[in-house]
């Protein structure tokens, strides 16, 4: 035993003391004892850390001489290291962490689909019911939507927007309210307003009262009780939109009550598999209960499935690719910026060839040397990360707090204990990449020729082909990385040029406002309170066209329904789908919609009028093919406490989107004041207002017609399509960003390795000159040389942005992932860009004095 804790003793001791001592002490290692070893362990440290705390010594003397060289490589380490640390901190908290709710990874959201139609529909309650009975595979489910409610605190409205949940819900996610109780079945019976508020909410509204837990409060002019307080910055899913963040509250979801029918969904859902089943065996037992619910309820479920996928898929599926491909970007900063570096030590180095060489000759080992270069770069790479640590704490707090608004978990992004491990372990790799290249290309120089040649200033074409290799690689990432970011630049463009077939300005709309049941129950009484509020917004200054509905285009509502034409027989489950709107008089003309055929909506369609409806292209060429459009009858859904019944079209309007990256899709429009809604939106379309000036009118419209609603939001077309377009114009800024910082470091790698050049074929250049040769000449050789150079760059930069386009085709809109003009623009500008940074070295070498150069031959 002792003779090997000896052999690793010594390992621990420096070469010199091996070579020297090593023999002897094996030699009486019969009479060493385990105090010996211990003794020769640590005496084999504390050399080894004499021998670094020399080198550092030596290596912070020899950089505080040089301090223009060490900020440029510092700064240029601290935007590869910095940008790495952000990145990483955003990649750890909304990728990589697990959701914060119990055994996560056996949380999965329960989908459905409906070959009718092309987006997902919702989930009803029967659905629910039926998946919990009929499925084993699911331990637990909870159905979930989106809900509001209007507060009243000393009798001013305030609105709070939460979650409207089964009981299951808290027991599927782990969630324990720090006061109170979570909700149960009996918070969902009828007349039951029981609701658990956030602690931001508890604090902001109710002082923190602790008092407040079962207290009556009224919520929407109905009396309900506070029976919990969430903790705080709890957060909570939505898998409908695949949300995760906090809520105003949460209120139980009425299962005994009305809409209970099959075909009324408004529901998402969430569930918990069971341990021993994987998705896929999930997924093949829906298939069956999907099978029978289809035979059960033909008229319902003839087109419809269900599915799981992952909670985590569902909550990240939009934001992992973005940044995944973000990280993958700041590796490449980071690898351009080791390259970089290498080649600026690289030069530097190249003046202590003579240094190197007498170290070697005399006995100093290839591990010595690289010892020194690796500590000089060690320190380099270390004040580097420390500045980048800065700079990437200053970004997320300052510029990162937009970008990371849209992403799930955004708000809890901070540099942790991990990011800073993440950070040294950047620093250990980016110390050996930068000092790699110099060193090979030292070790693979001749010793006798070096030491004849050391302090002539020739450029040994071993360390020449280095660094052009290096160049070569910063070309190629940068190029790749700037046509990633031309890409995305370019799908955010489209995408938000996309037209909605609206008027692009002038138009304000407002959030959605729901009317309190208790005050509004019945259809008349809405039908009332609205058509006031539409006459007062009609009246307001500078209006020419005002107008109320349940959604419009990029609002956040967008509702399906089956629906028939008269006349037409259609297999049972077989009806068409459409989106349905719910419109006053003058909402085309407030949103510029050109009508086609017919007439538009007008104030007579009242309740007591002939039942009428408006649809689109779309409708009119899918769904009443081959019919003439205004001779044609169509079912219109019962919802929202209304009766289906069949309505008369009488006009056809121009298609709009609902959405920027989907078509327009079949619609109908029916009056408002036939089917009252109790929930609906403003649009307003005025001429001389600024948007600000039109939306405080707006709000105060609503504040005076509705005294017990809060006034909702306002806002634009331009502010929807800058909603709906903001995670991507984040990734195409955050890119674009990227990749001129990447460009610009490459760009500042071909200068330094051209100015180098020349500095060291100065000698050449001036004996050239003085045997005849012209300014064109020398000139054309440097560029010659770099546009070489960077030719081989483009050409393996092309290569890898071919790999990285396709990986990142999901997340573009409208364009080819293999977009020429994207491709050959940055191109052009590479080479361009190669060209003027190598320019001033060029011109350089054409003005050396052959006499100077002729002096040292």
């Amino acid at each position: 035993m002792i003779h090997y804790l000896l052999r690793i003793a010594l390992l621990l001791a420096p070469r010199e003391f091996r070579s020297y001592y090593g023999e002897q002490i094996a030699a009486g290692e019969c009479d060493m004892h385990l105090n010996d070893v211990l003794d020769l362990a640590v005496t084999g440290i504390r050399m080894r850390l004499d021998d670094f705390a020399r080198g550092v010594s030596y290596a912070v003397r020899r950089l505080i001489k040089a301090p223009v060289f060490v900020a440029i490589v510092a700064l240029t380490f601290a935007l590869g290291i910095g940008a790495n640390v952000a990145v990483f901190s955003v990649l750890n908290t909304v990728v990589l962490k697990p959701l914060p709710y119990n055994n996560s990874a056996m949380l999965v959201s329960v989908r459905a689909a409906d070959s009718r139609r092309m987006s997902p529909p919702a989930l009803s309650l029967p659905d629910i019911d039926d998946l919990r009975a009929q499925s084993h595979a699911l331990t637990e489910i909870a159905g979930v939507t989106a809900d509001e409610v209007t507060l009243l605190r000393g009798g001013r409205p305030i609105s709070l927007g939460g979650l409207a949940v089964m009981p299951e819900y808290f027991d599927l996610l782990g969630i324990r309210p720090q006061l109170g109780r979570a909700l149960t079945v009996a918070d969902s019976r009828p007349g039951v307003n029981n609701y658990v508020i956030s602690d931001a909410t508890w604090r902001a509204d109710f002082g923190a009262d602790p008092s407040i837990i079962d207290r009556a409060v009224t919520f929407d002019g109905r009396t309900g009780r506070i029976v919990g307080v969430l903790a705080p910055g709890q957060l909570l899913v939505n898998p409908r939109d695949g949300s995760i963040e906090p809520q105003d509250y949460l209120g139980a979801l009425p299962e005994t009550l009305p809409p209970r029918a099959r075909g009324a969904r408004y529901l998402s859902a969430i569930a918990r598999i069971a341990p021993s089943s994987s998705l896929t065996e999930v997924n093949a037992e829906l298939a069956l209960v999907s099978a029978r619910l289809q035979k059960l309820y033909p008229r319902y479920d003839s087109t419809f499935s269900f599915s799981v996928q992952s909670l985590r898929t569902t909550v990240l599926g939009g934001a992992a690719p973005i940044v995944w491909t973000v990280f993958a970007a700041v590796i490449g900063i980071l690898l351009i910026a080791c390259a970089n570096v290498g080649n600026m030590l690289s030069a530097r180095w190249s003046v202590r060839d003579r240094e190197f060489a007498l170290r070697r000759s005399l006995g100093a080992t290839s591990w010595s040397v690289a010892q020194l270069m690796l500590i000089e770069t060690g320190i380099l790479a270390l004040a580097g990360a420390l500045l980048g640590i800065g700079l990437a704490y200053a970004a997320l707090r300052g510029i990162g707090g937009y970008a990371l608004a849209t992403l799930p978990r955004g708000s809890a992004v901070s540099i942790d204990a991990a990011t800073l491990l993440y950070a040294l372990a950047i620093v250990v790799v980016t110390t050996l990449l930068a000092a790699l290249a110099p060193f090979m290309s030292l070790n693979a120089t001749d010793l006798n020729s070096m030491l004849k040649a050391a302090g002539r200033g020739g450029d040994a074409s071993a360390r020449h082909r280095s660094r052009a290799a290096l160049v070569v690689l910063e070309i190629a990432l940068a190029l790749a990385l700037v046509i990633v970011s031309g890409l995305m630049v370019r799908s955010f463009i489209e995408l938000a040029r996309t037209p909605l077939g609206i008027r692009p300005s002038g138009v304000v709309v407002s959030d959605i406002v729901s009317l309190p049941d208790a005050r509004f129950p019945t259809l008349q009484s809405r039908a009332a309170a609205q058509q006031q509020l539409l006459g007062r917004l009609r009246a307001l200054p500078g209006v020419d066209a005002a107008a109320l509905s349940v959604a419009y285009p990029l609002s956040d509502i967008s509702l399906n329904f089956d629906t028939s034409v008269l006349g037409k027989n259609y297999p049972q489950g077989t009806e068409p789908s459409a989106a349905g709107n719910d419109v006053s008089a003058g909402y085309f003309r407030a949103l510029g919609v050109a009508l086609i055929a017919g007439r538009d909506i007008s104030d007579d369609d009242t309740a007591r009028a002939p039942a009428v409806v408006v649809v689109n292209q779309a409708f009119a060429r899918t769904i009443l093919a081959g019919r003439d459009p205004l001779r044609a009858k169509i079912r219109i859904a019962g919802w929202n406490g209304t009766i289906a019944h069949w309505a008369s079209v009488v006009g056809v309007v121009a298609d709009t989107r609902l959405t920027l990256a989907e078509a327009p899709v079949p619609q109908y429009f029916v009056p408002i004041a036939q089917a009252p809604p109790i929930f609906f939106s403003a649009v307003v379309h005025a001429t001389g207002l600024t948007a600000a000036t039109l939306g405080r009118q707006i709000q105060d419209a609503f504040a005076s017609e509705l005294p017990t609603v809060a006034p909702p939001q306002t806002f634009t077309v331009e502010d929807r399509v800058a909603l709906r377009t903001a995670r991507v114009r984040m990734t195409a800024t955050l890119l674009g960003l990227l990749a001129t910082v990447a460009l610009l470091i490459a760009l500042a790698g071909i200068f330094g390795v051209v100015s180098f050049s020349v500095t060291q074929r100065s000698r050449e250049f001036g004996v050239r000159i003085a045997l005849g040769a012209g300014t064109s000449a020398i000139l054309g050789d440097v560029l010659r040389r770099t546009l070489a150079t960077t030719a081989i760059g483009v050409a393996s930069g092309l290569a890898i942005a071919a790999l990285a386009a396709r990986a990142i085709t999901s997340q573009l809109n409208s364009v080819s992932p293999f977009d020429p003009a994207t491709f050959a623009t940055v191109v052009v500008l590479i080479f361009l860009c190669a060209a003027l940074a190598s320019l001033q070295p060029a011109l350089r070498a054409t003005r050396v004095q052959p006499v100077d150069a002729l002096r040292y031959e």
